[in-house]
């Protein structure tokens, strides 16, 4: 019974580290998809 409440502890943790991790790559991979609209914005106002 120890062993199936340490595995749902390391779930528990694993899933937070997994969010953490998320939270902190998502903001570092929004730009690249927000970077490609904007590259044809700029050249159309350059134009």
């Amino acid at each position: 019974m120890k062993t199936k409440t340490d595995l749902l502890w390391w779930l528990a943790v694993a899933a937070l580290v997994i969010v953490a991790v998320l939270v902190i790559i998502w903001p570092l991979h929004l730009p690249d998809p927000a970077a490609e609209p904007a590259s044809p914005m700029r050249n159309n106002n350059k134009e």
